[in-house]
């Protein structure tokens, strides 16, 4: 749970990262650094990639459509 409280136009904001083992704390850390990265790049770089293989997705749904319109013999 993240709660900013407050908080007008501060520059930094304090995580706190607890966890039932330090396995999970470290993992948990890993995460939120890898979900900041992904925050920052998109305020420099306002361009999205999607993943999860929603690319993939949209193509297979490009295709399908396609696929139906053509006559079948």
């Amino acid at each position: 749970m993240l709660v900013i409280e407050e908080c007008a136009n501060c520059k930094a904001v304090t995580i706190l990262v607890r966890g039932g083992s330090k396995v999970i704390v470290q993992e948990a850390e890993r995460s939120l650094h890898d979900a900041l990265c992904v925050v920052s790049t998109l305020i420099r770089c306002n361009r999205i990639v999607w993943g999860g293989g929603a690319s993939e997705i949209a193509c297979s749904l490009a295709v399908n459509s396609y696929a139906n319109q053509i006559n079948s013999t």
